[in-house]
Order: structure tokens, then C-alpha cells, then sequence
């Protein structure tokens, strides 16, 4: 066997191994969304409401065909994974807070959840939970996820940007607990190669394997 067909083979086996650790309906629900996402980079110069709207619909419809087609996914590890972190929804909390008011316009609490995990690595029920009791750290970064809403809902954005990279860690957030954290660093790089809405082809293994640690930390 010479070096090219070894590489081959590596490769093969890695994939055979992405496909055993990580279920189908998470593979297909992020080509979808890696679809979405850069069809809406692709008309981010001229984003009109139609072309918008088109991507997004594409989604929903791709989104239940997969929830149709597929039982609900098991965990694969113990412990919360990043949408019952970010997503969980205690209505009291919401309802006596200033981001109350927004919940109708923006279709529940994922946006001001959404901006205020990436920008703070913090759950916003939690930030909202300590800051009622007089927490000004954690009330500073409700009223910065307010300002960013409100920023939006007004149509002065793009907001300030995140620190994270948001393209790795949606996927972070959305696979960790669901295989992800199964995979060899090499196997990680294959994965995002193939999944991650960046594009790129080139992701380096170490770099990875250093931000899904620290990812994991957030989740801990």
C-alpha cells in the first residue's frame, strides 16, 4: 500500500467513524442549515425581505422533513447539551424582566437567548435569576442583550460582533452531546470540513480540538 492509498484509507475509516458517532438527522439538519446560512451570506449585499424569507422557509421545510423522517436524537454524553443550556425557558423569569416586552415581536425568547449566550457564554434565565437578586454583573449583561435587541428590533444593526467565532460554535452548540465530543481531533477537522457554514475546507485539528474544550467548559 503506498502513502496515497494509506491517506485514503485513514480517511475512510474517519469518516465510517463520523458516521457511527454522530446520527444521521444531525449531519442533514447541519447541511441544511450550512446551506442557509450561506445563501443568506451570499445576497448579504442586497438582502431583500423576499430572498430572506425564501432561505428561511427552505429551512423550516428541510427542518421538519428531518423531525419527520427521524426519531428524536439521543444523548450520546451525561449533562445538559448547548440548546437545553441556551434555550431552557422558565416563563417566570422572562415575564418580570425588561426583555419581557420583546417575546411577541421576536416570536418567544431564542433571539435575546440566542445573542445574549454568544456575547456572555452565560444562560440568560440565569443572568435573569441572579439579577433579581441584586446581581449587577449579571444585571450589566441583561441590559447589554436588551440594548442589542432593541438595536435589531429598531433596524440599526449589525450589532457590535461577538468574540466567538459564531460559524464553530453553532456547530459546537448544537452537536456537543450528540457525538461531537466523541471524535479525534483529525475526525473533528473532517466533520467541520464537510459541515461547518464557513466554507472552508482547511480546519486545523488542534485548533479545534482547543476550542471544543473550551466549549465544553461553558457547558460544564
Amino acid at each position: 500500500m503506498d502513502i496515497g492509498e494509506r491517506i485514503e484509507k485513514q480517511a475512510r475509516q474517519r469518516r465510517e467513524r463520523i458516521e457511527k458517532l454522530v446520527p444521521p438527522q444531525i449531519r442533514e439538519a447541519l447541511k441544511a442549515y450550512r446551506e442557509a446560512v450561506q445563501g443568506l451570506h451570499a445576497i448579504e449585499k442586497n438582502p431583500l425581505e423576499e430572498l430572506v424569507k425564501e432561505i428561511e422557509q427552505k429551512l423550516l421545510r428541510e427542518s421538519q422533513d428531518i423531525a419527520k423522517r427521524y426519531p428524536a436524537t439521543e444523548k450520546t454524553s451525561p449533562g445538559p447539551t448547548g440548546p437545553e443550556i441556551i434555550y431552557a425557558d422558565p416563563p417566570s423569569v422572562f415575564d418580570e424582566s425588561e426583555l419581557h416586552a420583546y417575546m411577541d415581536l421576536m416570536d418567544g425568547p431564542a433571539i435575546p437567548q440566542y445573542l445574549h449566550w454568544e456575547r456572555h457564554s452565560t444562560p440568560l434565565q440565569d443572568d435573569l435569576s441572579e439579577g433579581n437578586g441584586k446581581n449587577w454583573e449579571a444585571r450589566q449583561r441583561v441590559l447589554r442583550t436588551a440594548s442589542d435587541v432593541e438595536q435589531l428590533r429598531c433596524g440599526q444593526g449589525p450589532i457590535k460582533p461577538f468574540k466567538t467565532d459564531l460559524d464553530h460554535s453553532d456547530v459546537f452548540d448544537f452537536v456537543l452531546g450528540f457525538g461531537l465530543e466523541k471524535l479525534t481531533c483529525e475526525e473533528l477537522a473532517d466533520f467541520f470540513n464537510e459541515h461547518c457554514p464557513c466554507g472552508r475546507d482547511d480546519h486545523d485539528p488542534e485548533s479545534l480540538k482547543k476550542q471544543r474544550a473550551r466549549r465544553l467548559k461553558t457547558f460544564a
